[in-house]
């Protein structure tokens, strides 16, 4: 007999994953959670599930997280044999379901190397990223016919949310990796400007001026233009430069 998901609506889903997003410090932590709530969920039965998560980049594969070192270990072997359901799932955007890994005739070198494992069905739920990436759950019980058809269509509300939330926190890390950007280019950028303010006084130029005579001099001495900056700020205040910044 199937056993099937816990109906749960998309709004309860999309709440929860929203949640994983918030309380996760980056992408990769929000996917390591994102996989760990999707086996949870999906093992509502007597056949446990677990789940990984597979994301293809310029035709690279990556398994980018994993509810458990089970979930890891069986995608691998798919990326070593070079194809299989989930990756179908993920290239394809396709749902792609194995009710029975003795039965299907598909991938079965990668169903054999699997056997050990003891999964008895499969699911490939696609990740809609739009033109970020491509990618898909992978979803492996341990039972035949443990993902029955109503999983199947609850996995596939589940993934649309799943994507929704992946794309909220990548835009979120983007954001983060744009404002270190920022205060890293910035607090390179203060010795200089002070130097050159320093040489505006000293020399009564005007800022365009007092730069090329940082440049020139940086350029006689072989050194870089922000080290020869930081000398001279010392020199003058005593103590390195700061930037500061207010967040």
């Amino acid at each position: 007999m199937s056993q099937t998901l816990a109906p749960a609506s998309d709004s309860s889903v999309a709440a929860a994953l929203q949640d994983l997003v918030l309380a996760s410090a980056d992408v990769d932590g929000f996917l390591h959670q994102l996989a760990a709530h999707a086996a949870e969920t999906l093992s509502t039965g007597p056949a446990t599930v677990h789940c990984g998560a597979t994301l293809l980049r310029d035709k690279k594969m990556a398994t980018v997280a994993s509810s458990d070192r089970h979930a890891l270990e069986l995608d691998e072997l798919q990326y070593d044999h070079g194809d299989g359901p989930c990756l179908s799932a993920a290239r394809t955007g396709t749902l792609v379901s194995v009710p029975d890994v003795r039965l299907e005739r598909r991938w079965r070198p990668y169903l054999d190397a699997i056997a050990p494992h003891g999964i008895g069905s499969i699911l490939g739920v696609p990740l809609d990223l739009g033109d970020h990436a491509s990618g898909a759950l992978n979803f492996y019980a341990t039972a035949p016919h443990a993902l029955g058809e109503q999983t199947l269509a609850d996995a596939q509300g589940y993934a649309r949310q799943a994507a929704a939330s992946l794309l909220l926190a990548v835009r979120i890390g983007q954001l983060a990796d744009s404002r270190d950007h920022l205060k890293t280019a910035l607090a390179s950028r203060t010795p200089i400007d002070l130097a050159t303010g320093i040489l505006m006084a000293q020399n009564r130029c005007g800022q365009k001026e007092a730069f090329e005579m940082l440049r020139a001099a940086s350029s006689h001495r072989n050194t870089k233009i922000r080290d020869l900056a930081e000398h001279i700020v010392r020199s003058v205040g005593g103590e390195p430069s700061e930037a500061y910044f207010k967040d």
